[in-house]
């Protein structure tokens, strides 16, 4: 055991290099963390923790389809260091730093330490953005680190099969907590490496011959069903709103995966050892269920188990909310296959110079050519296209080409492109297969929405992988030090190419942005885009100029943000969630009544007579007159307006007008 714990404590060296990758992450996303604030989504998130740290609880008091563990922490975060923006967003950043570093550790388990910096410097320039997406402290940020920490303790430990399996599945389900997707498909991933490691690591042509008997039959069975039950899974997830080019393109991957290791169970059924992969799966099932266990316990002493249900599982199967993946437009097809045109003209031309075969140099110089020709085509200006948009739309793909990539590893998983010694080459295949398996399945993250935002968020399970991919695809120049030279310019191309537009991004959002003379007394440090961020400043200070003791707000433009910096309470607290779905348009309105009935927003109006915060020409604010008429009418008869700041309206309950005394 003690060696097993000492074996993941680096050499000093490279303790100190990891800690000065953390420092380092850690000072560059502290550049860009105060650069952006996010009404919507971002408020969805800090006011509900902001409640929980004044002691509300969540799915009791207020709703959400994110895990408890989100609020709770941010909560923490809020009672101990303060009510005030600038603490999550600090704290955001080191977990961010955490990340990177744990790509590198992970790069490091199938690669060198120069290209597992590769893929953590990769990491640091695209979340090191200066957006919103990337300084909100949404649930997928902590569920990744979680899910990352996982892997990295079960290949540390991986000798002790049970206790790494616990405590990956105790990580997995934390994460789980957190965003429910997250936990449960690197969950469903790990438990099928456990149970068709041998087929994917190529060790199973040479286990013993098949056995007999029911207990063969049975770890047979089981071995083929885990990879077609985890495939249903996916499709039963993927297949309620998605069209035909987002479910194939998604599915593509992994059900490949999962159809080829079904397939190799069944010619071969008893490669390995079965019952002790029974026996990792069942350690790792059991750490997972922990932590829901934990809630499970505690909501049902309270008697709220069933608000806890109903959120995280039945709450968002209401969201009629779909976002297909884009088709990669035509330049970045070009830019792409240029790239791999170089390589392939550079592979054959080394070829031919040891071959001397002049057929071989024909071809290379026909590649070559077709690499000129898409680098003359990247040439030509085209409308709405440049260097900087180009880049930003590769790095939307890349996953995609690293998952297919991983395809071809997967038809010869023992192939290796350079010779390592014995116990490195199983160490480094089975860790190849494990990140192969969290890569294809982490795709499915872009349903139901497959914009950049959601895969920018789940870029991380991706770069150990394309680590590794990078060092085969240079190691094969160790064999010829004459044209090493091309392989390194390709190379130095594209890391460059990833990483130059999101630095440039950075640097100009900092030297551009506007020196906004307000501030905000719960945000400290921040600052936002003019002029919104000052309308919305002006605003919370009028709201502090006309109700000092800061009775109940409704902001109906879904702009939930504000509550939190105004230190004001919604007055429909507990369905203020539900109202941010209505606001954005993510269910009907025949689910939106069932959530959050008419009368019930009417009764709460006429009670307790909250100030209503609009805003002018807000589609937002529009669809919740449209999905409450009745209210609209309310709003319109019996409140009037009290200010305007900028883009927003202030409006206060009209005070009754006395009748003036008629004679006889």
């Amino acid at each position: 055991m003690r060696a097993d714990i000492d074996g993941m404590i680096a050499p000093r060296a490279e303790r100190a290099a990891i800690v000065g990758l953390f420092l380092l992450a850690a000072a560059y996303f502290g550049l860009g963390c105060t650069l952006t604030l996010e009404w919507t989504d971002e408020g969805q998130i800090v006011y509900p923790s902001w409640r929980v740290a004044h002691g509300a609880i969540p799915y009791r008091d207020f709703g959400h389809f994110y895990g408890p563990s989100l609020f709770l922490w941010n909560g923490a975060l809020f009672r101990l260091f303060g009510s005030d923006l600038l603490v999550i967003r600090i704290s955001l950043a080191f977990l961010k730093a955490v990340v990177a570093v744990l790509v590198y550790l992970l790069g490091r388990r199938v690669t060198t330490p120069g290209f597992a910096l590769i893929g953590a410097v990769l990491l640091i320039v695209v979340w090191g953005l200066p957006w919103w997406v990337f300084n909100a402290p949404y649930a997928n940020h902590y569920a990744i680190a979680l899910s990352l920490c996982g892997l990295l303790v079960f290949l540390r430990l991986h000798r002790r099969v049970v206790l790494a399996s616990a405590l990956a599945g105790l990580c997995f389900g934390a994460a789980a907590t957190f965003k429910q997707t997250s936990g449960l498909f690197f969950f469903v991933a790990f438990a099928v490496f456990l149970l068709c490691e041998p087929y994917l690591t190529g060790t199973a042509e040479s286990s013993p011959p098949p056995r007999t008997g029911w207990r063969a039959h049975a770890v047979r069975s089981i071995r083929v069903a885990a990879p077609l039950a985890a495939l249903a899974l996916f499709v039963a997830y993927t297949a309620p709103h998605s069209d035909l080019w987002t479910f194939a393109v998604l599915l593509a991957p992994v059900s490949t995966t999962l159809v080829v290791l079904a397939r190799r169970a069944w010619r071969q059924p008893s490669a390995g050892d079965p019952f002790f992969a029974l026996t990792g799966l069942a350690a790792a099932a059991s750490g997972a269920a922990l932590p829901f266990a934990a809630y499970v316990v505690a909501y049902g002493a309270q008697g709220g188990l069933g608000d806890l249900v109903f959120n995280l599982s039945a709450l968002p199967r209401l969201l009629g909310w779909f976002d297909p993946l884009p088709t990669p437009p035509l330049r970045v097809v070009v830019i792409v296959a240029t790239l791999l045109l170089a390589y392939v003209a550079h592979g054959l031309w080394r070829a031919a110079r040891r071959s001397a075969d002049g057929r071989m140099r024909v071809a290379a110089l026909a590649v070559a050519s077709a690499t000129v020709l898409g680098g003359a085509l990247l040439a030509l200006k085209a409308p709405g296209h440049t260097w900087y948009s180009d880049a930003f739309r590769v790095i939307f793909f890349v996953p995609f080409i690293v998952a297919a990539t991983s395809l071809a590893w997967l038809a010869q998983p023992r192939a290796e492109f350079w010779n390592p010694t014995p116990d490195e080459s199983g160490e480094r295949r089975r860790a190849v297969a494990l990140f192969h398996l969290t890569a294809v399945t982490t795709l499915l993250y872009l349903y139901p929405a497959g914009d950049f935002w959601h895969l920018a968020m789940v870029w991380p399970a991706f770069l150990p992988l394309l680590a590794y991919e990078l060092r085969c695809a240079h190691a094969v120049e160790r064999a010829d030090r004459g044209t090493a030279w091309v392989s390194r310019i390709l190379l130095t191309v594209v890391v460059l190419g990833l990483a130059g537009p999101p630095v440039f991004a950075l640097a100009s959002t900092r030297w551009k942005h506007s020196d906004e003379p307000l501030t905000f007394a719960r945000a400290s440090g921040l600052s936002g885009s003019p002029p919104k961020f000052g309308d919305a400043a002006r605003l919370v200070r009028t709201l502090d100029e006309l109700d000092p003791q800061r009775g109940p707000l409704l902001i109906i433009a879904n702009e939930q943000m504000l509550y939190f910096l105004s230190g004001r309470v919604s007055a429909l607290d507990a369905d203020e969630f539900s109202l941010y779905l209505i606001e954005a348009g993510l269910i009907d309105t025949a689910a939106a009544h069932t959530l959050v009935p008419e009368g019930r927003i009417i009764e709460r109006l006429r009670t307790t007579r909250p100030r209503v915060v609009d805003v002018v020409d807000s589609k937002m604010s529009e669809r919740f007159r449209g999905a409450y008429p009745a209210v609209a009418a309310l709003l319109s008869s019996h409140y009037e307006l009290e200010a305007t700041v900028g883009e927003y309206r202030v409006l206060r309950w009209k005070a009754p007008v006395a009748r003036a005394k008629t004679g006889g």
